[in-house]
């Protein structure tokens, strides 16, 4: 993969785990990105069930809800066991958004 003249390891580093649990033959990566979830745990749940089909699951933007009756520190808590629970199952990366 090129992009802007690096190569993805250059910009990432090594990614021996990744690296040696799945490779694919075509060279290609298949990617599952979303954002704002906004602790809608359908839609987390929904990712724990599709991650497998995709060698990366990327969350990125606003992962809590900030009008929700729930706390943010049990908002938090909770996001972060259902991440857990993919990251178990599947490479996740994860970028929380906006404090």
């Amino acid at each position: 993969m090129q992009e802007f003249g690096l190569s993805f390891r250059q910009r990432l580093g090594p990614l021996s785990r990744y690296e040696t649990a799945r490779r694919r033959s075509d060279g290609q990566m298949k990617l599952l990105l979303t954002a704002d979830l906004h602790f809608h745990i359908d839609r987390f749940r929904w990712l724990i069930e599709q991650g497998p089909n995709y060698d990366l699951v990327c969350i990125v933007g606003d992962l809590l809800d900030m009008f929700e009756v729930k706390s943010t520190r049990e908002q938090a808590g909770e996001v972060t066991r259902l991440i857990k629970e993919l990251a178990d199952i599947d490479p996740v990366a994860v970028c929380s958004g906006k404090p």
